[in-house]
């Protein structure tokens, strides 16, 4: 059993943050003795409780030993090291999302490195697809973020990976609540900082997915796709949690919150710990495809060699096939252009020279379609063989817009 003596460093948590994840962890303070000290209680069975005595009176002769004996207790309760618990009771003012991975070589708490890597590249995918769908939902996220998004981003904080399997932490700090009391208040609606939301969102998210995986099961229908991306799942999410488990036939992955206790839990009826096993994942896996192959991508840039252009007599507009990578396959996307821009594209054409297009890609179909075309430029390919500045009336000889 682990002492004060043995981790001086749980000694200098002070009572009101212990306080605070106890309440947290469902426990209720029975009684205060003469200011000194709490007794907190947990229902152990019908007739048994946990008793915890927290001192709250620093100036205590065994006030180490008391804080010590919390954490043994704390630990035996939760079946958890006293070294996760202290991780957890610190970071109180912080939600908590943990990423498990259990397969059978992480018996012994150790991962491949290639798994190891995944891990935390799983972990930031989902909040990267946490964090946008609750900005704006949509079926696919581009790299290109607000700034809203890069600022939530740069405030995530990676703490300890953590052994029973493999676990890696994400702690998303919440801004403090000056008022409580008015949050437990009907008649004071206080919103939830950003921070609250975008856990909530990626939750919700799970549970959803979850439910559609059982419904798919039984054979029962799922909602519509805008129903679905309204939730808060996206293509990317889908993505990133089928991304190990379809690896090994023995994965498990399992997303777990600790809600910081500074704020009420949004919705209560959502759970805090969900599991996803290789079956699972395979739905989930075709529930992104879905979301992928439907989506409109706003802003989406198709850069290519021009392979086919259309143009009617007199018209004022020409359509044009860009042949281009997408997800690791070579496509063809079709877009409409204004004349002006049809033009520029028939230089890049002749000279075999690549161009980009910004716009909302879509499938029809077979199909690609990039509607709303704007920014056309045609790019320089690095070979001065293929590019005569002479021609070019720009003041970069790399590049020309209209």
């Amino acid at each position: 059993m682990t002492t004060y003596r043995e981790d001086s460093k749980i000694i200098n948590v002070g009572p009101q943050l212990i306080g605070q994840y106890l309440k947290l962890k469902r426990w209720e303070m029975q009684q205060v003795i003469n200011d000194i000290a709490q007794i907190w209680i947990k229902p152990a069975n019908k007739s048994e409780n946990y008793e915890i005595l927290l001192p709250i009176d620093h100036t205590l002769t065994d006030y180490s030993r008391r804080i010590s004996e919390v954490f043994s207790t704390l630990s035996i309760v939760e079946n958890r090291s006293i070294s996760e618990i202290y991780s957890d009771v610190t970071n109180t003012g912080s939600d908590i999302i943990r990423f498990r991975l259990q397969e059978t070589s992480t018996s012994n708490g150790s991962i491949s490195l290639s798994h190891g890597v995944q891990m935390v590249c799983l972990a930031e995918e989902v909040m990267k697809a946490a964090v946008n769908a609750t900005v704006r939902p949509s079926a696919v996220y581009q790299s290109r973020y607000s700034e809203e998004v890069r600022n939530y981003l740069d405030n995530l904080q990676m703490g300890q990976t953590e052994r029973g399997s493999y676990v890696v932490t994400v702690s998303s700090p919440i801004p403090p609540n000056v008022n409580p009391a008015f949050t437990e208040m009907k008649e004071f609606e206080v919103k939830p900082p950003f921070e609250r939301e975008v856990s909530f969102t990626l939750a919700k998210a799970l549970q959803a997915l979850k439910g559609y995986v059982s419904n798919s099961i039984q054979e029962q229908s799922i909602p519509t796709m805008e129903e679905i991306i309204q939730i808060g799942i996206s293509a990317n999410l889908c993505e990133a949690l089928t991304a190990l488990t379809l690896d090994s036939n023995d994965a498990e992955l399992s997303i777990s919150f600790l809600w910081s206790p500074g704020w009420q839990k949004i919705d209560q009826s959502i759970n805090d710990n969900f599991v996803f096993t290789r079956e699972s994942t395979s739905i989930i896996k075709e529930i992104g495809r879905v979301l992928k192959e439907n989506a409109v991508i706003e802003d989406y840039e198709a850069m290519g060699f021009v392979t086919k252009l259309e143009q009617e007599p007199h018209k004022k507009t020409g359509q044009i096939t860009l042949t281009t990578w997408k997800d690791g396959v070579l496509r063809k996307i079709t877009t409409v252009l204004a004349d002006q821009y049809y033009q520029l594209s028939v230089e890049a054409h002749s000279k075999r020279l690549m161009v980009s297009v910004t716009g909302e890609l879509i499938k029809k179909g077979k199909r690609w379609l990039l509607n709303n075309p704007r920014k056309v430029t045609i790019l320089d390919n690095g070979d001065d063989e293929m590019l005569d500045d002479s021609e070019i009336s720009e003041a970069d000889p790399r590049q020309k817009k209209i």
